[in-house]
């Protein structure tokens, strides 16, 4: 299936195209122009890491090659089981009944199969090949990712999110690389906060001759959370756990934690598709992609303020609003 690509597809047809389409322009090289025409087919076959592979040779933060960056963002977007047509398709579910959630968009954008087993029965995930749902028999609408392989998704995503920062920060992003930013910092948000749930609720604490890491599934859509806190198997996990020093987590230059930064990224990503619908004199209710990412950023935020800006995210995703947050989205009928 063709994954990431298309989100470039979709919004040249959406905004209509201009010079710094995604991958419009490559490099005057012809061995580098070989190689990204490689690299941009095998992106469009879902080799990601044929991808990664080609360029991450030519990629240099010191002199960054737009094209180069780009797609090799794209790359570890893709080894991460990002799907945007699912994202599309997402926003349309239902149109006239209910309104997907918010939340459990995320779920729904992962290109993601279940885990196998091995000879002897046992779970035997595999991220390179995007083995790494786990499902429920008793629950089957919540989604849990295999706690020993959701660390190689999270270590992807942040490498995406490294280069389009680098990006952003070198004034070479354009709005592609804000949406596609947008929406992995989405995916992020959610499989960094599963994680930390999961391994908070481990019976077992690092260091114990038991303890393991990843032996508890990670939750990534509201059922997933649901499941947990309703289905108390002390043997296996441990709800209460959960606290607000769950998601402590060292802060950034800017003094910002992984969960802020995240959320600022959607938001950026948001208000980048808001400034192409007014340059192209668009209608903004036409636009799916923006509407999911601001909905899911309100969902997470709990506000309705009309015009999210960086002091609300920053005052709103601090330990305990993210624990406010689950405690909320876990509450069964809500």
């Amino acid at each position: 299936m063709k994954k990431i690509t298309v989100l470039s597809l979709i919004i040249l047809i959406l905004y209509g195209c201009g010079n710094d389409s995604l991958l419009e322009g490559f490099a005057d090289n012809s061995g580098l122009e070989v190689t990204l025409e490689e690299a941009a087919k095998a992106l469009d076959d879902g080799n990601y890491q044929g991808v990664v592979t080609a360029l991450s040779a030519y990629y240099t933060t010191t002199a960054i090659n737009p094209e180069v960056a780009r797609l090799l963002a794209s790359g570890y977007m893709g080894l991460a089981g990002i799907d945007v047509t699912n994202l599309i398709a997402y926003s349309y579910d239902d149109p006239y009944s209910i309104s997907p959630d918010p939340f459990d968009m995320v779920e729904a954008t992962l290109s993601l199969i279940e885990a196998s087993l091995d000879d002897e029965g046992d779970i035997a995930c595999n991220a390179q090949f995007w083995m790494v749902l786990i499902f429920e028999d008793d629950a089957p609408y919540a989604v849990f990712i295999d706690g020993h392989c959701i660390g190689e998704l999270i270590d992807n995503l942040n490498d995406a999110k490294r280069i389009f920062d680098k990006l952003q920060n070198a004034g070479l992003a354009n709005y592609d690389d804000y949406v596609q930013h947008g929406i992995a910092s989405a995916v992020h948000y959610v499989l960094f906060m599963g994680n930390a749930a999961a391994e908070a609720m481990n019976p077992y604490f690092p260091g114990q001759p038991r303890y393991e890491a990843g032996y508890v599934p990670a939750p990534i859509n509201r059922d997933g959370y649901q499941f947990y806190k309703y289905n108390a198997n002390p043997t296996a996990y441990i709800w209460t756990n959960i606290t607000d020093h769950t998601f402590n987590e060292e802060i950034d230059d800017e003094g910002l934690t992984p969960y802020q930064r995240d959320l600022i990224d959607v938001n950026n990503a948001v208000n980048a598709i808001g400034q192409k619908i007014i340059q192209n004199n668009l209608q903004p209710k036409n636009n799916s992609l923006q509407n999911q990412l601001d909905d899911f950023l309100r969902e997470v935020l709990m506000t309705d303020e009309e015009d999210i800006t960086t002091s609300t995210i920053i005052s709103a995703a601090t330990t305990t609003g993210i624990l406010e947050y689950i405690s909320l989205m876990s509450s069964q009928g809500v």
